[in-house]
């Protein structure tokens, strides 16, 4: 399957440093295609003014000027080289002879967020989180499945348990 990453620099809270780190972690998983955008809020581009824009418009936000953006996508794309992706090509992504080592690494990141959020959800109230307890329980279930399949060739495949979706609807309903 065609795997996609966009990566958004630019944010209230982004840096050269995030901008790289986000780069490599892209870099890092099973992609065919890596794509950077800059974000905007320039009221002369975006088709209705959304909450963001709004914030930034009254003061009450800052995000990165032009130079620090222009930084941030010299140093996504700096990453990416580095990380061995010249060539986006599927082809040459899926046969890079690191591809199994940084799958594993970022997998291992996952896991502990994942972790993370399951507890965050357990101490949380049923109602509140429906929908990421319905997303997670799908997520989880692929993640799982693709740590489980590997990430060498050939590559089988991999779909969300559709006992572990229905049951968790099951659950959702009756809470």
């Amino acid at each position: 399957p065609d795997v996609s990453v966009d990566l958004i620099y630019g944010g209230r809270r982004s840096s050269v440093e995030t901008a790289r780190a986000d780069a490599a972690r892209a870099a890092a998983l099973p992609v065919t295609h890596v794509s950077a955008y800059g974000l905007t809020l320039d009221p002369e581009v975006l088709a209705e003014e959304v909450p963001l824009a709004r914030l930034a418009r009254l003061g009450k936000l800052a995000f990165p000027g032009d130079e620090e953006q222009l930084a941030q996508a010299r140093a996504i794309r700096e990453a990416l080289v580095a990380a061995g992706i010249t060539d986006f090509s599927k082809a040459r992504v899926l046969l890079h002879p690191g591809l199994g080592e940084a799958c594993a690494a970022v997998a291992a990141r996952a896991r502990e967020h994942y972790e993370e959020a399951e507890l965050i959800m357990k101490v949380s109230p049923p109602r509140a989180v429906k929908a990421p307890y319905l997303m997670a329980t799908a997520y989880r279930s692929i993640f799982d499945r693709l740590v489980a399949r590997g990430f060498a060739p050939p590559r089988a495949p991999v779909h969300a348990s559709r006992a572990k979706i229905l049951l968790a609807l099951l659950r959702s309903a009756l809470t």
